[in-house]
């Protein structure tokens, strides 16, 4: 049923880097200082730019169910793959706010509240599961709709979201990120031919420096119009803020593809990003626990702890899933959703992971 997978080393950068503003965006506050800049920045792309990989990197499988029942068994693994730590996480996340609600930033839920967010998605006790449950929604729509055009899905979707801004002044968050999930799965019918496009042209050193060169200027508008729109509150136009979104998405992947050809961090960064879902689920309870710790008990300065939550949240992730959480089979798919029943390597973890 599955089509064969293919490994893109720059895309594997590419998770890496978005993680990295994941952590920066869950370290620091919202702000008109710098690290609140950074938080306000990550937030700009972050979170669509997971779709649109993710997008990518599961258009083959869905395009491979043809069958009805190639349909239900790729939906019954999707489920696995993300509801699993999704509930797991769901009900840890409860029982810690049990206990510690209060040094909690928001109120414990009731049971009634909690089964409603468990369905919906919205107002889990962990606030960044929410991504699970609406890939897990994009996948199964996907594969049941697959018959349509992933292009013209792509229309149908930014339509719905322009008409939602038109009448209501705001769109909604699942339907906003659905258009980069669709648009993911749009640019995987020619995605082979943009990575054999770099891979060509910038293979030599010195073309590829000429790469960066551009991607500086780019990253030189992104910050001009993060700085406009703090002036001029231009990201409250949807259009605007599709245009900026999409435009720091291929600004970060360009920065990968030069990592990739440079070779420049090339090797941790790749080690992040086959850790990427680790850190994302992960990495929220050392941050957390350094919160509670550092700012709730010690009271230590604010940038003291959020820098602590960015660097011990990315790195101490890694180890903790490589030792503990992936050697132990029902850590496996309690936290990760494999119930593969050996340890992958880290390649063949990369391949799966849509994240």
């Amino acid at each position: 049923m599955e089509g064969k997978k293919k490994y893109f080393e720059e895309l594997n950068i590419f998770r890496a880097l978005i993680i990295i503003w994941v952590i920066i965006g869950h370290s620091f506050d919202s702000g008109t200082d710098f690290l609140g800049m950074l938080h306000s920045y990550a937030y700009t792309f972050h979170m669509a730019a997971f779709f649109m990989l993710s997008g990518i990197l599961f258009a083959g499988k869905c395009k491979s169910a043809k069958s009805i029942k190639d349909k239900a068994v790729l939906i019954k693994n999707r489920a696995l793959r993300l509801l699993t730590p999704y509930l797991f996480f769901t009900c840890v996340s409860y029982l810690l706010k049990i206990f510690f609600d209060e040094y909690a930033n928001n109120s414990l839920p009731s049971i009634n509240e909690l089964l409603i967010s468990i369905l919906t998605g919205c107002h889990n006790p962990n606030g960044g599961l929410w991504f699970l449950h609406n890939l897990f929604v994009f996948s199964a729509v996907a594969v049941l709709i697959s018959f349509i055009p992933s292009a013209v899905s792509t229309i149908v979707i930014l339509a719905a979201n322009i008409a939602c801004f038109l009448l209501n002044g705001s769109t909604f968050n699942i339907l906003y990120f659905a258009l980069y999930f669709a648009l993911g799965l749009a640019v995987a019918d020619r995605y082979d031919n943009v990575s054999k496009f770099f891979e060509g042209r910038y293979r030599e050193k010195s073309s590829c420096i000429r790469l960066a060169v551009i991607d500086i200027m780019m990253l030189a508008a992104s910050v001009a119009l993060f700085t406009a729109d703090i002036i001029l509150s231009l990201y409250t136009n949807l259009l605007f803020k599709i245009f900026y979104t999409l435009f720091n998405i291929i600004t970060w992947y360009l920065i990968a593809c030069v990592i990739t050809h440079l070779g420049i961090a090339k090797k941790p960064l790749g080690n992040i990003g086959s850790y990427s879902m680790d850190i994302y689920m992960i990495g929220y309870y050392v941050q957390i626990a350094l919160r509670v710790i550092l700012k709730s008990m010690l009271g230590t300065p604010y940038i003291v702890y959020s820098l602590c939550m960015m660097i011990f949240g990315l790195i101490l992730p890694i180890p903790i899933s490589k030792y503990i959480v992936r050697k132990v089979r029902l850590f496996r798919i309690l936290c990760l959703g494999d119930y593969s029943k050996k340890q992958k390597c880290d390649d063949t973890v990369v391949n799966n992971q849509e994240k």
